[in-house]
């Protein structure tokens, strides 16, 4: 569209649209269908020549929508080390950019979730939220976190937890190990491989779900329980607790390590009894299967069992062995074979033939000695 550079001109499609005496484009009210790419032409009228030998000039904008921020709001979870992750919450917004406030002074952390050190109480903790039409910023906050760990303070021994892949697990936590929080405990803390906090609050009333994933939650009595475990969920898992005090400050409270290693395993699949018949009346048994992690073996022959754990025996036998099947187990699983009757080519000697035959070459060889004695005292 042409104008007039010297008085405001309306635009041709909606009143909510003038150009203005310098040649600027004014939109109020806009709409979404107004986003877009807009493109000013600017002719020099030259009387001297034609129009279309006019010099022109173009110029380029993109006009793009943002919703406005909406006031924020800081959350923190007191970490160990005495560090503390703060974050700035908010509802609603287009392209944020955060920025925050410690005891009065910014801090240059440009990021929707920090972490900082911290030696007392963070004062006057603000986040400032904004983008190219609005800013906000949330109220004031005072963090207040237990004392930080000591550097004596480890875990007393680390408790092994196993799962199936896609299985559930109860790292559990029991009543003599809270027993130490006298008026309860303030905080039950867990964090996984010391990077990740998993969970930071608990309700002694209540399910508490964490904070990364649905298929994970703190029970009441403060243990924490997985479904639905990826292997990426394996690892090192380490929870704290601070026992309340009402006479003394935060920084010390009394605190409690407690350790687990999760750790996944494949559920073992059906075995399958295969033997080789060998000389010397024995036989040589194998536990077959094809899936299952760190599995153990145990046999069991005519109904009892036998205490071979290995996964291929040698067994002597006198007759068909019956009734064999072998069993095969992790910390998640457990499966066992079909009974097999195991049966070797002619039949194995029993001990009594064995003693028959024995004698009878003895009474022979003192024959043979009497025989040849007799021999040899006739012909003297």
């Amino acid at each position: 569209m042409g104008s007039d550079l010297s008085i405001s001109t309306p635009c041709g499609y909606t009143p909510d649209c003038r150009v203005l005496p310098g040649g600027s484009l004014e939109l109020s009210r806009i709409t979404p269908e107004q986003a877009g790419n807009y493109t000013l032409e600017i002719e020099a009228v030259d009387p001297g020549l034609r129009p279309e030998e006019w010099e022109t000039r173009l110029k380029c904008f993109l006009l793009q929508l943002q919703d406005p921020v909406s006031t924020p709001e800081v959350n923190y979870t007191c970490l160990l080390n005495a560090t503390v992750q703060l974050s700035c919450l908010m509802e609603s917004g287009t392209d944020p950019s955060y920025s925050w406030s410690v005891n009065g002074a910014p801090s240059w952390l440009p990021s929707r979730e920090v972490e900082m050190s911290y030696e007392s109480v963070l004062r006057n903790v603000t986040c400032t939220v904004k983008n190219h039409v609005s800013e906000e910023q949330s109220h004031s906050t005072d963090v207040t976190c237990p004392g930080p760990s000591s550097a004596e303070e480890e875990c007393n021994g680390t408790a092994a937890v196993y799962a199936a892949p896609g299985g559930s697990a109860l790292l559990r936590v029991t009543a003599s190990e809270r027993a130490f929080c006298l008026e309860g405990c303030h905080f039950i803390w867990w964090r996984r491989n010391d990077t990740r906090t998993v969970a930071a609050e608990w309700n002694p009333s209540g399910i508490t779900p964490c904070r990364y994933t649905p298929a994970c939650r703190v029970l009441p009595g403060g243990s924490l329980e997985l479904s639905l475990i990826t292997r990426g969920e394996a690892g090192d898992y380490t929870l704290r607790m601070w026992a309340r005090d009402p006479g003394l400050m935060p920084a010390e409270w009394e605190t409690r390590l407690k350790c687990f290693l999760l750790q996944l395993q494949d559920p073992v699949s059906t075995p399958e009894v295969n033997y080789t018949c060998l000389l010397n009346a024995t036989v040589q048994l194998s536990c077959l299967m094809e899936n299952g992690t760190d599995p153990s073996y145990s046999w069991s022959v005519n109904g009892a069992p036998s205490w071979l754990p290995s996964r291929e025996v040698e067994m002597s036998y006198e007759s068909v062995l019956r009734n064999v099947t072998c069993t095969v187990k992790n910390h998640v699983s457990e499966e066992q074979s079909h009974s097999t009757d195991v049966t070797c080519p002619g039949e194995p000697e029993s001990f009594w033939k064995r003693v028959i035959r024995i004698v009878r070459l003895v009474l022979a060889a003192i024959v043979l000695v009497a025989g040849i004695g007799m021999v040899r005292w006739h012909f003297t």
